[in-house]
């Protein structure tokens, strides 16, 4: 059985494990940046299948916009569509909070993943850390079912 569900406490000590396992330890992102002052005010989101964390993300909104990021599946998941769902569990949160906007800074290899998602480049590449980053937006007339 799958759970979506929004981390406190506990459930967010478990998120902040599999963010430094995926992005620190296995991408080689510093970790003095991948935990940043965005966590504090963020809504984290995270999945559970058989009791297990195996996917995460974070939204961080300002005013009326929101960035989606932070997203990350457990190595061993990939390929299951765990993402995916992380994802448009995250844009559905988004549209339930109001927001007018929504964007997500891609990795490069990662843009046609948000495109058919309904994402489009919004900007130029730029680097974070020693990872090419493509900026996106989401089209919000775009809908899917979701969660």
């Amino acid at each position: 059985m799958i759970e979506m569900k929004i981390a406190g406490g506990e459930a967010l000590k478990e998120v902040f494990a599999l963010r430094k396992e995926v992005f620190c330890d296995e991408q080689g992102y510093p970790e003095d940046l991948e935990f940043d002052q965005k966590d504090e005010n963020a809504v984290h989101l995270y999945m559970i299948i058989s009791g297990e964390t195996v996917a995460a993300a974070r939204i961080v909104t300002e005013g009326a916009d929101s960035v989606i990021g932070r997203i990350c599946v457990k190595r061993d998941r990939r390929g299951e569509g765990l993402g995916r769902a992380m994802v448009l569990y995250a844009v559905d949160k988004c549209r339930k909070m109001g927001v007018s906007s929504i964007s997500v800074m891609s990795e490069i290899d990662a843009v046609g993943f948000y495109e058919g998602l309904g994402f489009s480049k919004s900007g130029e590449r730029y680097f974070d850390g020693h990872l090419d980053r493509q900026p996106m937006s989401f089209d919000m007339k775009h809908s899917f079912g979701c969660c």
